[in-house]
């Protein structure tokens, strides 16, 4: 999430690995500037066809130097 200006965009899906941990690979577009995003927003989707983000489950925020600031 970036605050000023409001933006968001979603990772993807978080999948269980081998040891039954969830986990997100991603991977950035080199021609986007990643840097104001600094709240991530872990959210539970149903599968209902509805793109819109359901439960939150879990926030959080990057500190300084994240990013090469």
């Amino acid at each position: 999430v970036r605050l000023i200006p409001y933006g968001f965009f979603s990772t993807g899906e978080m999948v269980a690995n081998k040891e039954g941990q969830y986990v997100l690979e991603w991977k950035g577009d080199s021609e986007t500037d990643y840097s104001g995003y600094t709240k991530i927003v872990v959210t539970l989707e149903a599968r209902d066809g509805n793109p819109d983000p359901s439960e939150h489950v879990l926030e959080g925020v990057f500190g300084e130097g994240v990013f090469g600031e």
